[in-house]
């Protein structure tokens, strides 16, 4: 509220996601000085000049930080994604390339699935890295890719522009 007292806590969906993406947002405004945080709109006891999380300014403000904390986290997936690459690459996780195509199309594989799960890369020793790595480029240089994005969907939740971009990376040709 206005006198800078904590008055209310509420969770993102980002958080657990694996990506160590440590958030916290804090909104200091006289709008939340009087605000019912119980009320729901069902409620038939809701005073009619209430303030409550079913207004539309309130929902207006939750959709915007949760579009700005998603924005962050792509950021920083992006980041931690480029340094992925660079250990993998140190590391000598990737296969033999036939070209430079070949290559970037893995890395940008890679780098776009970590965006979307980053808990697909954690906890890998390195037999597994090497498994999954070199797995996926096979599919890619295969007729398979195609498929590539079915088998995701069926083992984790995708956003549309998530499916969307993957789906533009898998029609590439080889």
């Amino acid at each position: 509220n206005a006198n800078h007292e904590e008055v209310y806590k509420d969770y993102t969906t980002l958080n657990n996601k694996g990506d160590e993406f440590y958030h916290s947002v804090y909104i200091s405004s006289s709008f939340f000085n009087d605000f019912d945080f119980q009320s729901q709109a069902n409620n038939q006891q809701t005073n009619l000049f209430s303030k409550a999380k079913y207004l539309s300014e309130y929902k207006y403000l939750h959709n915007l930080l949760s579009e700005f904390l998603h924005k962050k986290r792509k950021d920083i997936l992006r980041k931690t994604s480029t340094k992925l690459i660079e250990k993998y690459n140190q590391d000598g996780i990737f296969p033999a390339y036939k070209s430079d195509f070949e290559k970037s199309q893995l890395e940008e594989t890679l780098i776009n699935l970590y965006e979307v799960q980053p808990r697909l890369f954690i906890s890998l020793n390195t037999e597994q890295k090497k498994f999954f790595v070199r797995f996926l480029n096979l599919l890619l240089v295969s007729d398979e890719r195609k498929h590539i994005l079915e088998t995701l969907e069926g083992i984790i939740d995708l956003e549309v522009e998530e499916k969307e971009s993957l789906y533009q990376l898998f029609q590439q040709s080889n």
